[in-house]
C-alpha cells in the first residue's frame, strides 16, 4: 500500500489513492490482473500521449471529409482501447510492484526471526526475452543487500511502467 501507483503519471492525487484502493484490494484478495485493470477502466483517463494520438487521429478523418457517424464511432473506439490498455499497464506494474515489495518484507521479516542467512543478497532478475528492455538489461545480476537500492535508486522492481523484473535472494558473488 505505501507504494503502490508511485509509478502512475498524469494523474490527479484523488485518483492515485483511488488506484492504491483498487490494486491493495485486489492484491490481498487474489485479484486477477484482467479484473484489476477492468476496475481500473473507470477511474483512469487517457495519458497526455494518448489524448493527443486520438487529437491527431481525429484531426486526420475530418481533413479527410470522413462523415461523423464515423469520426465519432472511430473515436469512441480508440478512447476505449487506450483506456483498456492503460489499465492493464498499471494493474501489471502495480500488481508487480505489490508482489516484489511483499517479497522484500518477508526476507526483512524471514532474517530478523533468524530464518534467513544474512549474508543472502539480493538479485536483479530480468525477463530475458525479445521484449527485455535497454533500461533493465543492464541490472539483470546485480547483487546488492536486502535494505540496499539497486542502480537506479529502486529497493526492487519495477524500475518503469510495464517493467517484468523482479528479485531473488542469493548468495554474493
Amino acid at each position: 500500500e505505501r507504494y503502490a501507483a508511485t509509478l502512475v503519471t498524469n494523474v490527479t492525487d484523488e485518483t492515485r489513492k483511488t488506484i492504491r484502493a483498487v490494486i491493495s484490494h485486489g492484491f490481498r484478495e487474489q485479484v486477477t490482473v484482467r479484473d484489476i485493470a477492468k476496475q481500473l477502466r473507470a477511474i483512469i483517463g487517457l495519458n497526455e500521449r494518448q489524448a493527443t494520438a486520438m487529437f491527431n487521429k481525429w484531426q486526420k478523418l475530418v481533413r479527410a471529409g470522413a462523415p461523423q457517424e464515423l469520426i465519432e464511432r472511430q473515436m469512441r473506439q480508440q478512447g476505449t482501447r487506450a483506456i483498456r490498455d492503460r489499465a492493464m499497464l498499471i494493474a501489471r506494474s502495480e500488481t508487480m510492484a505489490a508482489s516484489n515489495a511483499g517479497q522484500l518484507e518477508a526476507w526483512r521479516q524471514g532474517r530478523g526471526a533468524g530464518l534467513v542467512d544474512s549474508d543472502l543478497v539480493k538479485e536483479w532478475i530480468v525477463t530475458n526475452d525479445d521484449r527485455l528492455c535497454p533500461i533493465c538489461e543492464p541490472l539483470d545480476g546485480n547483487q546488492v543487500a536486502i535494505e540496499e537500492m539497486f542502480p537506479g535508486g529502486v529497493l526492487q522492481p519495477p524500475m518503469h511502467p510495464g517493467c517484468r523484473c523482479t528479485t531473488g535472494l542469493v548468495p554474493p558473488r
